[in-house]
């Protein structure tokens, strides 16, 4: 049987061809080292230990359980459990959305089917799509809409109405359909779309949607919108027109006049006359360097522009109100006739080039010509028609809200505050949780023209951090900054694993502007792409067929998991063995798994 790394190769070998059409895909998940695999991606995330809807835990997860998998999968016996909902909270609202989470068992399946869509279709997807693929992010969405939304008149901000709850599924199936002619995968497709899930133990059954926190609802989403992001390429093909911007008359004038005088001052040595021509050279360029150099209303030049992330999209258009108008309506019959989608009307939004709009937290705004603005290094004039991003003032204040590092006054100014919920933490605990917000925050919002403006919440946070560990200390904010300065730096002391001591410092910035980052490199959500191409540690322990506690080699096996290691009490030899090794994870025969969870290995 083929390893992984070859199946998916040869998919994607073919997949250039739109008009191939891939047969056989079922019978790939009968390969054990494909589950092994997809067990291997999924392991590392702590909450696979919390039980879903059927009881079960990744806990013991191994080849016994995959056979079990893989023989039901045969015989089209398989059936994934009701995924168990949950809801959380939307940014900036009182609602909150359904999460769906399956059994860990559905999980490993789920990522199978994932693994050979994207080898069939990730080379098909619109370039102008970002969510959920490889070297793709919001970053790289945000830097394409500054490089191709210049000179932008006016944009039609898109957002389609509960659209993880909307996929029609047999709108979906049709269109996987047109690339793949096998039913047995498809209908497995369609029992994960079916499958319900479990609220207050009463099983709902889903008859339209995808769960949102399934392993395969983004690539699903993604195909089912690929139509989408096809209509529209087709719409900016038809929209554009003329090759060219025609230059405007209050640009053109002045510089013709300042051409003729550059002439006429390089054919006269009277130094009178060259200074008077000077003179009026720098006010003619003065003049036309106020203005943009192309005519805004050129009617006989438009363009259209389309980004899109997930089930949000922005639209930039070189055109009127009307024609921005028209794209909208345009918009909305193609995802209600074909999609059976709904635009949010109180979300889809038209606004005119002097006003920012919001998208993927940033705000976005097209620089007018007369604007000198702010920047870390002074004042400087940008070239208009260019797109600035920009940190809203909002989410700095609402992220340090969230993470309680300061309160508002009545007055609306800032107070720092300790937070108390990282009290009993240890010291470099708390420094880390610090480090890892103010890297988080910085990191998405480093490619705004003000991020400079975050050296001023830091401040407050850097007193909050002083705060926290003057309260956990019961002691005064000055003793802590005498005690925690080390080399004019906030910083704790630690002993590292060789019993040395160490110093650990607060995250300090500086809080620069970057470079838009490439569509290969510096994405905020790094892919790991590299799973399915070789073995790593675990899958060769578990493939050795040998208990790690009594040297067994006789089976079946298991794999012992633990949330974390900081939860081991280290009481126990087996909890011992796991903590010197740094690991996570112990093969063990049924019977040693047993015994541990009876509490009598040891």
């Amino acid at each position: 049987m083929q390893g992984p790394s070859i199946i998916l190769s040869v998919l994607k070998s073919k997949s250039s061809n739109e008009n191939y059409t891939f047969k056989d895909l079922y019978k790939m998940l009968y390969n054990p080292e494909f589950h092994l695999k997809a067990y291997s991606k999924l392991a590392p995330n702590p909450g696979n230990m919390t039980a879903r809807s059927d009881g079960t835990t990744i806990d013991g997860y191994g080849i016994e359980r995959i056979m079990k998998v893989v023989n039901a999968l045969r015989d089209e016996s398989y059936q994934p459990v009701p995924v168990q909902r949950t809801y959380i909270p939307k940014r900036n609202s009182d609602k909150k959305r359904p999460l769906g989470m399956p059994s860990f068992g559905d999980k490993v399946v789920q990522e199978l089917i994932r693994v050979i869509l994207e080898a069939i279709y990730e080379d098909n997807f619109s370039d102008f799509s970002h969510a959920y693929r490889p070297n793709r992010s919001c970053h790289t969405c945000l830097a394409q809409i500054k490089t191709w939304s210049k000179s932008t008149k006016w944009w039609v901000e898109g957002d389609i109405k509960g659209f993880f709850d909307y996929i029609d599924h047999d709108i979906m199936i049709s269109i996987l359909r047109m690339r793949i002619k096998d039913e047995r995968f498809l209908n497995l497709i369609r029992k994960f779309l079916n499958a319900g899930y479990m609220e207050d133990w009463e099983w709902h059954p889903t008859y339209s949607g995808t769960p949102q926190g399934g392993v395969l609802s983004p690539i699903l989403s993604n195909i089912y919108l690929n139509e989408f992001d096809k209509f529209m390429e087709k719409l900016v093909e038809d929209f554009n027109k003329g090759k060219l911007r025609k230059h405007s008359n209050e640009w053109g004038r002045p510089n013709a006049n300042a051409q003729n005088r550059r002439k006429k001052r390089k054919n006269t040595t009277d130094p009178i006359e060259r200074d008077r021509l000077l003179k009026e050279i720098k006010e003619l360029e003065k003049q036309y360097r106020s203005v943009p150099s192309k005519d805004e209303m050129d009617l006989g030049f438009k363009r259209l522009k389309y980004f899109r992330y997930a089930d949000d999209f922005l639209i930039s258009v070189i055109g009127s109100h009307e024609d921005a108008l028209a794209v909208k309506e345009q918009i909305k019959d193609f995802l209600q006739k074909e999609l059976k989608l709904e635009l949010s009307v109180e979300k889809t939004l038209i606004t005119h080039n002097t006003q920012p709009v919001r998208f993927l937290g940033y705000d976005i705004k097209i620089n007018q010509s007369q604007e000198v603005l702010d920047t870390a290094k002074g004042k400087s004039r940008q070239l208009s028609g260019n797109v600035l991003l920009s940190m809203p003032h909002d989410r700095i204040r609402d992220f340090m809200l969230k993470n309680d590092y300061i309160i508002i006054k009545e007055d609306g100014t800032w107070k720092a505050q300790h937070v108390r919920k990282l009290i009993n933490n240890s010291e470099l605990e708390i420094l880390r949780t610090f480090n890892s917000q103010i890297r988080g925050f910085y990191e998405y919002y480093k490619l705004a023209n003000n991020i400079f403006r975050f050296h001023n919440p830091y401040f407050a946070i850097q007193n909050s951090f002083q705060r926290t560990l003057a309260n956990k200390g019961k002691t005064s904010t000055m003793k802590i900054r005498e005690s925690h300065t080390f080399d004019g730096r906030l910083g704790v002391k630690y002993q590292d694993k060789k019993g040395n001591m160490q110093v650990a410092y607060l995250f300090k910035g500086p809080f620069e502007r970057v470079d838009i980052p490439s569509t290969d490199e510096h994405v905020d959500f790094v892919p790991v792409t590299s799973i399915y191409l070789g073995r790593n540690s675990l899958e060769e322990r578990i493939l050795a067929n040998k208990c790690e506690w009594c040297k067994t080699e006789e089976g079946p096996f298991e794999v012992h998991h633990v949330r974390k290691l900081k939860d081991l009490k280290g009481k126990k030899l087996w909890e011992k063995t796991m903590i010197a090794r740094m690991r996570k994870t112990m093969v063990l025969c049924k019977r040693c798994h047993v015994d541990l969870h009876a509490g009598r290995l040891d």
